[in-house]
């Protein structure tokens, strides 16, 4: 089942996985979920500074007790990479087929 709920304790997780791939403050930084399967999430991000705000989407991945950020940006979103991951085809329907996966 793929939802747009996810539990606060897994949330926090992945505001601080974010927070530390960014090396932004846990404090600057907004997270809103858009799909969760559990096991896999995806969702967009917003970090805010004195400068401004940017942010862009981010795809994660629940290994035991974590979530760890698979894919975070606002380019293409490579299907292998995503394929890879155990990503279900509803959570990546705008992944790109000739893309090359991200690092």
């Amino acid at each position: 089942n793929i939802t747009n709920a996810i539990p606060e304790s897994d949330l926090t997780l992945i505001k601080q996985a974010l927070a530390t791939k960014s090396k932004q403050p846990i404090d600057q930084i907004t997270v809103t979920v858009l799909q969760n399967t559990g096991a896999h999430a995806r969702g967009g991000v917003l970090y805010q500074d004195g400068q401004g705000s940017g942010g862009g989407y981010w795809f994660a991945v629940k290994e035991t007790d974590n979530w760890r950020i698979v894919l975070t940006g606002n380019g293409q979103i490579s299907c292998s990479q995503m394929q890879k991951e155990g990503f279900p085809e509803a959570m990546i329907p705008d992944c790109c087929a000739t893309c090359k996966p991200s690092k």
